[in-house]
């Protein structure tokens, strides 16, 4: 799609946004055999017509996930244009669109918004591509059925599920750096039953620094007693401390009952460890309680949720759509006195928990009009304790919004979009220690 085809003519009417966008209706990918595109991981109710790009949307298909040999979303993400992928001392990828940091950007699987309470982020090395049907990412203001938190934009990760014929897979690499990849696939329908299974496994020893990267000499600060010590923090080769082992594991299961119903409850469970790459002039190390260390190791990374989607037709032209999710996730952060990373000073921890649901009500009032409404909300939970010797602090906030769209044909190329929505949020409990 060219960028003319792509622009989008904002006119502010009482306050609400309207939108005329052009609709070129591309011709669709085609969809191996071995696995379908999970419906229900799109915002709107669109049944057999393409969904509208009222912003500026590009989509990474399955095949060109294989054709870049990415291995996670996050590799995925590093070829779409306006997208930017960096990694950082913690030895995760950072995601941004247009300048806008991950933590507005609104990261969804399946339509079920994917992020730790704490920072609005998320790991997407967690995510294997081999779960993966498209990548949907829209860049700028998305739609007001969305939700808060999608001011930079939304990426939308929609996931396999099982074709009529039944369908296995099994990916084995082995590679430099103590690379190895493993990946498992399983799908297959009976009748309205379909279930969909995907575990992977990835490990590395790490990741080689530039080849023109010149050895300088650090040092160690630490501090109570407060002391220098010049060391070598990163020499030629391999990065230290940038070791990962990574284990995913993603179930689905659903009744299609064609156009009038479908039922669908998705589970996934992740699994991390790592270590945490120090800088390469100096890192500073805290010894009294509560110690903390910039040379650190993550050992336990957990991430575990179930999903329940349903889409239900009311009447005829009257489609209601909910998913209801709860997400778990807990963190460990290990801080050492040596370089050796032997000497283990203090553990941090984190704990989080999601849950929420999004209801959307479709109304098609004629073969050129349809009315869309929507409700979102969330509770985030936060525990924390910066060392073992502490107690837990323990924050909570609920999320919320309603939005309305009213979508007007105006002929084969160009719709008409108006839109109003409306979020709050609310910290009913914030503690520190």
């Amino acid at each position: 799609m060219t960028p003319m085809a792509r622009c989008l003519v904002v006119i502010a009417v009482l306050g609400a946004p309207v939108a005329i966008a052009q609709n070129t209706q591309p011709t669709p990918t085609p969809i191996p055999e071995g696995y379908r595109h999970y419906t229900l991981g799109t915002i709107t109710v669109t049944e057999e017509a393409p969904p509208v790009e009222v912003v500026d949307v590009e989509v990474v298909t399955a095949d060109e996930i294989v054709a870049r040999n990415a291995r996670t979303v996050a590799e995925a993400l590093v070829t779409v244009p306006g997208v930017r992928v960096s990694t950082g001392r913690k030895n995760e990828p950072r995601v941004s669109i247009h300048g806008f940091d991950q933590s507005k950007i609104l990261v969804m699987v399946d339509g079920v918004p994917f992020y730790e309470t704490t920072y609005g982020l998320l790991d997407l090395n967690q995510i294997p591509t081999s779960n993966v049907a498209r990548i949907e990412v829209s860049k700028g203001a998305a739609s007001v059925l969305y939700g808060a938190n999608a001011m930079g934009g939304v990426i939308n990760i929609i996931t396999k599920q099982a074709a009529a014929t039944p369908s296995t897979e099994v990916t084995a690499e082995l590679g430099g750096n103590g690379v190895a990849n493993l990946s498992l696939s399983h799908g297959a329908r009976r009748g309205k039953l379909s279930y969909w299974l995907d575990y992977s496994h990835q490990e590395r020893d790490g990741w080689d620094v530039s080849g023109d990267f010149e050895p300088v000499e650090g040092r160690i600060v630490y501090r109570a007693p407060s002391s220098t010590i010049p060391a070598l923090l990163q020499g030629e080769g391999e990065r230290t401390n940038s070791d990962v082992t990574r284990d995913a594991a993603w179930f689905k299961v659903g009744l299609d009952n064609g156009p009038d119903a479908e039922y669908w409850l998705n589970l996934h469970h992740l699994t991390m460890s790592k270590g945490l790459p120090p800088a390469v002039d100096e890192v500073r190390v805290f010894l009294n309680r509560p110690a903390f260390s910039q040379l650190a190791r993550m050992p336990d990374y957990r991430d575990a949720g179930v999903d329940l989607d349903v889409r239900q037709r009311l009447a005829e032209g009257l489609v209601v759509k909910g998913k209801l999710f709860y997400h778990d996730h807990e963190d460990n952060y290990d801080s050492y006195a040596d370089l050796e990373y032997r000497d283990r000073l203090s553990r941090s921890t984190f704990s989080d928990s999601i849950l929420g649901g999004t209801a959307i009500l479709e109304s098609r009032l004629g073969d050129t009009h349809t009315l869309r409404a929507s409700l979102n909300s969330k509770r985030d939970t936060h525990e924390e304790r910066g060392d073992e010797t502490l107690p837990f602090a323990e924050t909570a906030s609920t999320t919320g919004s309603a939005g309305i769209e009213d979508e007007l044909r105006l002929g084969p190329d160009h719709r008409l979009v108006l839109g109003h929505g409306y979020d709050w949020f609310d910290v009913s409990e914030a503690e520190r220690n």
